[in-house]
């Protein structure tokens, strides 16, 4: 990750602009928000670790980017009921229990 960083700073010192890029560059190879944003704080910890030990003069911080909501449909009650089945608890080995329909 951070040898793909490394590809957007143009010297020794790192500025604004190489962090922004390389987010610019993880939108474009069609990742999700969510995995940019893993990126993002993984970066943002070396960053943080550079200002601490005063390799960088300004506090530099990449913004988490929006993730899409996930919306998980409920079932219904007359659904409930149709997949409520008889169930069997069987011992399957070492695997621990297993659930079984009494189909």
């Amino acid at each position: 990750m951070l040898v793909g960083l490394q590809k957007f700073c143009q010297s020794d010192s790192i500025s604004h602009t190489e962090p922004v890029n390389f987010v610019i560059y993880l939108k474009e190879s069609c990742l999700k928000a969510f995995s940019i944003n893993t990126y993002a704080r993984a970066i943002n910890s070396f960053l943080n670790w550079l200002h601490e030990r005063s390799e960088l003069s300004e506090k530099l911080r990449i913004q988490k980017l929006r993730e899409e909501e996930t919306i998980i449909r409920l079932f219904e009650d007359r659904e409930l009921k149709a997949l409520s089945l008889p169930i069997n608890l069987k011992r399957s080995g070492r695997d621990g229990d297993m659930l079984c329909c009494a189909c």
